[in-house]
């Protein structure tokens, strides 16, 4: 299908945290060198240290949130009677143009109920932040069904050490509460999760603690959860 956006499987997720991990750690070696051992001229030590870290690409996370939905049952849906597709919003938009009445998400779930012959969506929106962890909150975050936030910190500029992550998954955001004083600012999570605890009565928040190591032997990633913990209900 023409445009269609292609969901990294497995096997691609891990060669993307393999290439971007070394991509990071040889950034941060240039700009830690102090010693100018790197450097082919002196000179080209000032401007190693204006380079930024590149943002996750927004392909590798909403992938990888496809896979903890798919694959590991992240929002624990479990309805027997409900057969469900996922993809990334625009494919599934393209696909059941005449079915949505709202705008796509960075990612949907189309669920079938097949004891009623009818269908709904589930709009999940995808953030994915490294050691900053700054993020701008839109309406379309707070609209959506779940706004989850990959929290991956220094994951991928420590090549033997990190390999946890944090997954936050936010529920019932008021958009007229959060919106406010942080619509189009960039804030930090713990920034955003101090104003949905105290200002946000109906919020759910859910964080994931988990464990993401590459397997070598089979190039593809394994996943597991650590712990479950309920930060707001």
């Amino acid at each position: 299908m023409r445009n269609e956006k292609h969901v990294l499987d497995k096997n691609e997720l891990y060669y993307f945290i393999k290439i971007f991990r070394e991509h990071i750690c040889s950034i941060k070696r240039l700009k830690n060198d102090y010693r100018g051992e790197l450097y082919h001229l002196e000179q080209e030590r000032e401007y190693y240290t204006l380079i930024e870290n590149p943002k996750l690409s927004a392909i590798f996370s909403e992938s990888f949130v496809i896979y903890l939905i798919k694959d590991k049952n992240t929002l624990e849906i479990n309805n027997p009677n409900i057969t469900r597709e996922i993809d990334f919003g625009t494919n599934l938009k393209r696909k059941y143009k005449d079915k949505l009445t709202k705008k796509a998400s960075d990612v949907m779930i189309y669920e079938f109920d097949v004891s009623k012959n009818d269908g709904e969506f589930i709009y999940v929106e995808v953030k994915g932040t490294q050691e900053r962890k700054f993020g701008t909150i839109k309406e379309k975050d707070c609209a959506a069904d779940y706004l989850i936030w990959l929290d991956f910190n220094d994951y991928f500029a420590d090549n033997s050490v990190n390999n946890h992550i944090n997954i936050y998954i936010f529920q019932n955001l008021d958009p007229k509460v959060i919106l406010k004083g942080m619509k189009g600012t960039e804030k930090t999570l713990d920034q955003i999760i101090s104003k949905i605890r105290n200002d946000i009565p109906a919020a759910i928040i859910t964080m994931i603690k988990a464990r993401l190591t590459l397997n070598d032997s089979e190039e593809t990633i394994e996943y597991e959860e650590i712990s479950v913990n309920v930060l707001k209900r």
